[in-house]
């Protein structure tokens, strides 16, 4: 990755297992959702109906979130929707995992800071001890 901006966002405990947690970093609302050992990041508002997707329900095991309005649902791995009303992705955020303290990287060369346009990056978590680049 070129560019991007490391948040903190705190330790790995504040998101339990099978649980989404909100948090407003860098001016951008973000649904962090653990899996496990995995963690991701989605836009937190949905594309469709302008709603917290951190207070929808989570499918673990089909790595989806769906919306609490209207009950699109989104690609923890792509952002993209799998079912109406929503048609556009909401953006994925990659989760470094690092002595026990989650941060959120988000790509820089991506210029649109919106959170309903477009990917800006893939979802997932790295650890200090992966290779680099490497998603688990």
């Amino acid at each position: 990755m070129s560019g991007c901006d490391i948040f903190p966002l705190g330790p790995v405990d504040q998101v339990p297992d099978g649980e989404v947690r909100r948090f407003d970093v860098g001016g951008r609302a973000v649904a962090v959702i653990r899996i496990g050992d995995d963690f991701y990041a989605l836009g937190d508002t949905c594309s469709h109906a302008d709603y917290s997707l951190s207070e929808g329900y989570l499918w673990a095991g089909e790595c989806k979130l769906e919306c609490p309005r209207h009950g699109s649902r989104f690609s923890l791995l792509t952002g993209e929707p799998d079912s109406l009303p929503a048609t556009r992705p909401v953006p994925t955020y990659r989760v470094d995992l690092r002595d026990g303290e989650l941060f959120l990287v988000v790509d820089t060369t991506d210029t649109d800071t919106t959170d309903t346009d477009t990917d800006t990056g893939a979802g997932g978590t790295t650890t200090d001890n992966a290779a680099e680049g490497q998603r688990r």
